[in-house]
C-alpha cells in the first residue's frame, strides 16, 4: 500500500458481501444468523473502531427478535426484511433476492491483507455457524468483555472449548 500511496481514514469502511444462495434455501438460516449477530453484536463492535457503531453506516441491529423468531417461511422473512436499512452492520437487504448475499458493514477500513483475511475468515465462520447450528433467540446480548469474546469464538468454532471434560480410561 505504501508503494501505491494508498490511504484510508475513519470515514471509510470495509464492506464484505458473502454469497448465501445455498444457505437461504433453509429459512432457519436467516433466523439463526440474526440470533447469532444480535447475541454477539456488542463483542463484534468491540473488534472494530468505535466510529463504525456511531457513524450511521453500520448501525446495530434493531431489536426485532420477537418478529424474526416467529418467521418460518421465506415469505415471512421477505415481509420482515422489506424496508430493512442497508446501513445496519448486518445488511440483509439482498438475502432474499435472486443474487442472495449478506453484506457485513462492521469493519473499519484497512489495507492490511492479513487483517482483511482474518476478518473474512471470521465472517465466513459466522455464516457457517448460522447455517449448521440453529441459534436460538438470545434473552440478552453478550457483553463486550474477554469472557464475551471467548464465548463468541467458541460458538463460531474459532477457539477450542476448554470446558470439555475428559473421561477417565478406567470408565
Amino acid at each position: 500500500s505504501r508503494f501505491l500511496n494508498l490511504q484510508v481514514n475513519k470515514t471509510t469502511g470495509l464492506h464484505v458481501h458473502l454469497d448465501t444462495a445455498a444457505e437461504v434455501q433453509n429459512p432457519k438460516f436467516i433466523r439463526s444468523l440474526l440470533n447469532l449477530v444480535y447475541r454477539f453484536e456488542p463483542v463484534i463492535y468491540g473488534l472494530v473502531p468505535p466510529s463504525r457503531k456511531t457513524g450511521g453506516y453500520s448501525s446495530p441491529l434493531p431489536d426485532l427478535r420477537e418478529a424474526w423468531s416467529r418467521c418460518r417461511t421465506s415469505l415471512c422473512y421477505r415481509r420482515l426484511l422489506n424496508g430493512w436499512s442497508r446501513y445496519i452492520g448486518l445488511n440483509l437487504e439482498h438475502v432474499m433476492t435472486d443474487n442472495s448475499r449478506v453484506e457485513f458493514r462492521w469493519a473499519g477500513s484497512s489495507l492490511d491483507a492479513d487483517e482483511i483475511t482474518a476478518w473474512v475468515i471470521f465472517l465466513n465462520r459466522l455464516v457457517d455457524a448460522a447455517n449448521t447450528r440453529n441459534a436460538q433467540m438470545p434473552k440478552e446480548q453478550v457483553t463486550n468483555t474477554r469472557a464475551g469474546l471467548q464465548k463468541m469464538l467458541v460458538t463460531l468454532g474459532l477457539l477450542q472449548n476448554t470446558r470439555v471434560w475428559n473421561v477417565s480410561k478406567d470408565l
